[in-house]
């Protein structure tokens, strides 16, 4: 059938590194890599050593990569474009190359705005796609917070459209070649090339995460793909353009979606500001009698508090309106279940990051989209909407797993007040404040979400 393709869903983070790694070993021709975090750790160094001996064999590689956090990595995509097989771009590059924060004052409306895309591509033929960006956080690597994410590997036809949208974002005005915006003699970048695998790539700890991997590449073999028909969705790079903004482009697919909903909706979005008119929108369908529920940070959890401002200023419309509201716990088990780890420290740690809708048991979206401004008016963004009943049940029980052990139960008392409901070893805690949060992070959520600044968030 059109649009029909095996897919893997990647919920683990070393299956997730894993993954990424097999389509690098397995390609032929080509690989095309588009991101908008790439680290200098452990796992964004071990993913770029990867690159390289993919190119070694003869394989071409295209790298893509936002300009919004790429300063720390640049001398390493020096080195690696040294290689006569890798090309690298960068993707919106402010003007101001050492003092980047300069951009913001020259120039806020670009320096704002972010290639928020994430897939790599194998031969036109495979590719994974989803909520992480490349780092320790993203993979299991990290001591510290552990990201609670989520991609797929899709393999099938619709690859094709992920490739040409690769292209249309590698032509554009928008993407700059490194050596025009960032030129490193090549000198400095082996240096620092070796230096830093010297120090990452050769301790001891990345034995135990190579050792890992093999233990998690066990689990994976005996995964079976899930067939679906999937629907490729991107924004085009012309986003980028501050006249155009919203106007077009994966949001219109995404409301649509929701629209279609005659039974529930079980939405999970780490950086959840549905703004007045989303806020509308999804009341209004719990209001049809669709269960409407909403997994995302809680203040203690996430990474960025001020989206949390913008969140705040909805949860009680959403609330009365009927909507299930949970918050994971930023000290959540959630990282053990999902472990294979027997010689790293386990971080306690988790913060939601993973981008994805269900609806009716019938599909599923996967991809970079977050329910806020940014993503439906500033950044790209891209994703897949699978339609597969056996999937969208597998992801309806990922999200109940949530509940209720991980995360709050948000609702309202008799008097109209938020409150949080948590079950701990088996005895219900009730909350009146933001569980787990400080007295100045409540403040200040309180004062930002009184400021005009939703649209920034």
């Amino acid at each position: 059938m059109p649009g029909m393709n095996d897919i893997y869903t990647l919920r683990h983070g070393l299956l997730a590194f894993m993954a990424r790694a097999a389509l690098l070993e397995k390609a032929q021709k080509t690989v095309d890599i588009q991101y908008y975090i790439w680290r200098r750790d452990l796992s964004g160094m071990s993913m770029m050593r990867l690159v390289l001996a993919t190119a070694q064999r003869g394989v071409k590689v295209r790298l893509l990569i936002d300009d919004n956090n790429s300063k720390q990595i640049i001398p390493h995509l020096n080195y690696l474009a040294l290689h006569p097989l890798i090309e690298v771009k960068i993707f919106n590059p402010g003007s101001w190359r050492k003092w980047r924060w300069l951009n913001y004052i020259t120039d806020f409306s670009m320096a704002n705005r972010r290639m928020h895309n994430k897939s790599l591509i194998m031969d036109n033929q495979a590719a994974v796609v989803g909520g992480r960006n490349i780092g320790d956080e993203y993979f299991e690597a990290s001591e510290g917070t552990s990201f609670v994410d989520l991609d797929v590997v899709v393999k099938g036809k619709t690859v094709e459209e992920m490739t040409s949208s690769f292209q249309i974002y590698w032509d554009s005005e928008w993407a700059k070649p490194l050596a025009v915006v960032d030129p490193v003699n090549g000198e400095t970048a082996t240096r620092v090339w070796e230096k830093d695998t010297a120090l990452l790539l050769h301790s001891q700890r990345a034995q135990q995460y190579q050792e890992m991997i093999l233990e998690a590449l066990d689990f994976f073999l005996k995964e079976k793909p899930i067939s679906g028909i999937v629907h490729f969705l991107a924004d085009p790079p012309e986003k980028m353009e501050t006249q155009r903004r919203s106007t077009f482009g994966i949001l219109s697919e995404i409301m649509r979606q929701f629209g279609e909903a005659k039974k529930q909706l079980f939405l999970v979005s780490p950086y959840f500001v549905p703004g007045k008119r989303g806020t509308e929108q999804i009341a209004a369908l719990a209001r049809k009698g669709v269960r409407v529920a909403v997994l995302t940070n809680s203040l203690s959890a996430t990474d960025v508090p001020a989206v949390h401002a913008g969140y705040r200023k909805r949860r009680k419309t959403l609330l009365r309106a009927g909507v299930e509201i949970f918050e994971i716990m930023s000290l959540s088990d959630y990282p053990k279940k999902f472990s294979f780890r027997k010689t790293f420290k386990v971080s306690s740690q988790a913060s939601l990051h993973a981008k994805t809708f269900s609806i009716d048991d019938q599909k599923v979206f996967v991809g970079s989209f977050n329910l806020d401004p940014r993503s439906m008016a500033i950044n790209t963004e891209m994703g897949v909407v699978i339609e597969s009943e056996e999937l969208a049940q597998q992801m309806h029980a990922a999200f109940m797993e949530h509940i209720p052990e991980n995360s709050y139960r948000v609702f309202l008392d008799g008097r109209g007040k938020v409150c949080w409901r948590s079950l701990e070893s088996g005895q219900e805690k009730i909350w009146t404040k933001e569980p787990e949060s400080t007295f100045s992070q409540r403040v200040i959520v309180a004062v930002i979400s009184r400021l005009p600044v939703e649209w920034l968030l």
